[in-house]
Formats: C-alpha cells, sequence, structure tokens
C-alpha cells in the first residue's frame, strides 16, 4: 500500500510558507506570553512533515465526512489555535506551544506540539474536552504527523 501521506502532500502546489508561518506563531505566542526570553521563542518550531502538509493543502482543510474527523488548514488551524489560547491559555504556567490541527466528532481535539522544549514535540495528541493549553498531561499521543495522517486516512486515528 502506497503511503497516503507521501500522497496527500504530492496533491498540492508547493508555496513556501514555513518560514513565515514560525514568525508568525513566535508572534502570537510572544503576545500571549509577553515576558518570555528570546531564547524561549526559538524553541517554537512546526515540524518537518506538517510544515510541508500546510505550505501543499488547500487552505480549508480537509473532511472526512464518512468518520467524522477534520484536518485544518491554515485559515482554521490559526483561528481555532488562536481562539483556543485566549479561552484556555495560562499566563502565569506558560504551557508548551501547540497547534489545533482538526477535530474528531464534538469532543476529540488534534493538537501538534511545536514546542521543543517538550517531550510531546513533533506529537499529534488528542485531547478529549480540553487542550494542551487547560492541561497538556491530558492528551493521547498519536505519533507524528505522517502517522497521524496515515491513521485519519486509513478510517481513524
Amino acid at each position: 500500500m502506497d503511503d497516503l501521506y507521501s500522497k496527500l502532500v504530492a496533491k498540492g502546489t508547493l508555496y513556501s510558507i514555513e518560514t513565515d508561518l514560525e514568525r508568525f506563531f513566535k508572534n502570537i505566542f510572544r503576545s500571549f506570553y509577553n515576558d518570555c526570553s528570546y531564547e524561549e521563542y526559538e524553541n517554537l518550531v512546526i515540524p518537518k512533515a506538517y510544515a510541508q502538509f500546510i505550505e501543499k493543502t488547500e487552505n480549508d482543510g480537509i473532511a472526512f465526512y464518512t468518520i467524522d474527523q477534520y484536518i485544518y488548514g491554515l485559515y482554521q488551524m490559526i483561528d481555532y489555535t488562536i481562539e483556543d489560547m485566549d479561552c484556555n491559555g495560562n499566563k502565569e504556567k506558560k504551557p508548551a506551544f501547540w497547534l489545533y490541527v482538526g477535530h474528531r466528532n464534538e469532543r476529540g481535539f488534534f493538537f501538534i506540539c511545536c514546542d521543543k522544549r517538550s517531550e510531546s514535540y513533533g506529537q499529534v495528541c488528542e485531547f478529549y474536552d480540553g487542550s494542551p493549553f487547560m492541561n497538556p498531561k491530558d492528551g493521547l499521543e498519536l505519533g507524528d504527523f505522517k502517522t497521524f495522517c496515515n491513521a485519519v486516512l486509513n478510517g481513524g486515528a
């Protein structure tokens, strides 16, 4: 069987936004946690597989209606990440930085860790009725972004 993740990435047209995305999210993080050091911002790195996905995927994302799972495109990911940080972020604790990359049904939320300080860096985790900004230990690890995509495309993570 062909690697479904590779098919997904090969499907789109490349436009390089990786550097712009990293700068954008460092600015988002900086605005939310405004008393962090420069070194802390340097730990915010979008995992390569996820950056490639965002570069090549249509901006409105992918919906799998038969299995009720969604992987967000750029716009949804930005909107939901910022909303979740505003609603659930804890400025005092300064949790690791995550991007909100999708969901299943009404209770399972997919996030990818973009903070090299965290043991979960590069991993997609599912949070039931929560988020990593509320309690990062509540996430169920689903693997790196390639593993996650292949599981979703094969019928469920």
